[in-house]
């Protein structure tokens, strides 16, 4: 809710504030593009192993999963890219550790470590 005795967002926080949703967007990108390819290589071996495989949708299935399988490092590069700017912004920001959207920050940051290092394909 908003109060009118708030004191107005700096820059600071402002960008701060953004770059903490980019990355969440880039999170959430990423994790799909993994959902999305290990989906395409589930239907590939099911239609793989079905009766008279039709050659031309598998080829065509196989072309789909390796475009969602480049963008998977693609959206791995800008995730990374805006970690390192939401970094930068909790610098500028100015505020310690125990600032909670510092510690939100944070701790996003270091699940999009996590997830890159072990979700990747």
């Amino acid at each position: 809710s908003f109060s009118r005795y708030t004191m107005p967002e700096t820059a600071e926080e402002k960008k701060f504030r953004i770059q903490q949703g980019v990355v969440k967007r880039l999170v959430k990108e990423h994790k799909s593009y993994i959902d999305e390819t290990n989906k395409g290589l589930q239907d590939i071996a099911t239609m793989r192993a079905g009766e008279n495989p039709d050659e031309y949708m598998i080829k065509k299935m196989v072309e789909r999963n390796e475009e969602s399988r480049a963008m998977i490092g693609d959206a791995c590069r800008r995730l990374a890219a805006a970690c390192a700017d939401l970094t930068q912004a909790m610098d500028a920001l100015g505020k310690g550790d125990e600032d909670e959207g510092v510690k939100a920050a944070k701790e996003l940051i270091e699940a999009s470590r996590v997830q890159v290092e072990t979700g990747a394909l």
